[in-house]
């Protein structure tokens, strides 16, 4: 039941982007790869990072745990990258942007978080770069 709680809540914070509110005073714990709050608890719930008035990311977690939609933005505003996370791996395609706006690079990643897929690097002018093959 609670899996199905956790699951409905992040359908409800996914579908409500328009009302993100400014993240919580939380802290990552680098060694169990945790988000929490001030009083220990594990943080759920999807918030912006601030820097000052900009806003430097739009991010989501259950239990403390890195989930869904990611987004981080450059100085000007403009997205620097996006891509999802599924139990604190990065999952499924995410996309890197210049400064400019300009595509950067797509890069794929497996169920699992591992690299997969074809990875695409552009020019700025988006002429293709490189290309490499993770199978």
């Amino acid at each position: 039941m609670y899996k199905y709680t956790s699951f409905l809540f992040v359908i409800f914070i996914s579908c409500s982007t328009s009302n993100i509110q400014r993240c919580p005073e939380i802290s990552y714990n680098s060694i169990n790869k945790l988000t929490s709050l001030p009083d220990g608890s594990l943080y759920t719930g999807r918030c912006v990072v601030y820097e000052g008035d900009l806003k430097k990311s739009i991010q989501q977690y259950i239990n403390g745990v890195d989930y869904g939609k990611w987004v981080f933005y450059f100085p000007n505003g403009k997205i620097e990258t996006k891509g999802k996370f599924k139990n604190g791996v990065r999952v499924g395609k995410w996309k890197y942007y210049y400064e400019s706006g300009a595509l950067r690079q797509v890069s794929s990643y497996s169920k699992t978080g591992q690299r997969s897929g074809k990875w695409t690097v552009y020019k700025e002018n988006g002429d293709i770069d490189t290309i490499v093959n993770y199978n």
